[in-house]
């Protein structure tokens, strides 16, 4: 693990990050319906991450009082190419732990699994959000922009 990492663990002592379980489902909810206006329910997670045929996985950042503050998740694919893709999800922080280097940490779990599963990409989809933080970490790109699923707030 390299320096900035530990340092980050070190800062982010007082949280855990583990792999979510379904009994976290109300948890999650409740975090994603607090910032996002298109809602989810529990049903969701459990088809996303705990019913899904694929390699799946959702990491949590919990307090000491497992209050889920935080999740990054990701789903492998077959390509046609015969190779793996992982597809990272649902990357969320909440507003009073970001700066803190939590991303980083997730993005390390993600990347071991992804690895494990022998992935021979990431992709991610984010919005506006999860593309600044994205962009930021090394070997993240932008490639392009999907126009039809920008969000133009001034058409609503």
């Amino acid at each position: 693990m390299n320096t900035s990492l530990k340092r980050i663990q070190e800062l982010n002592q007082d949280l855990y990050i583990r792999e979510a379980r379904p009994s976290d489902a109300f948890g999650l909810t409740n975090l994603m319906n607090s910032y996002y206006s298109r809602k989810n329910n529990e049903k969701y997670f459990t088809w996303r991450f705990f019913a899904c045929p694929l390699p799946s996985t959702l990491y949590v950042v919990t307090t000491k009082e497992n209050l889920i503050i935080g999740a990054y998740g990701v789903n492998i694919f077959m390509l046609t190419n015969g190779k793996r893709c992982g597809l990272t999800l649902d990357l969320i922080i909440s507003d009073a732990y970001r700066q803190r280097g939590l991303f980083l940490l997730l993005e390390e779990k993600v990347n071991k699994f992804a690895k494990k599963h022998h992935c021979s990409y990431l992709l991610c989809l984010p919005n506006i959000a999860g593309m600044k933080a994205h962009t930021k970490i090394e070997g993240w790109q932008m490639i392009k922009t999907i126009p039809i699923l920008t969000l133009n707030p001034n058409i609503m």
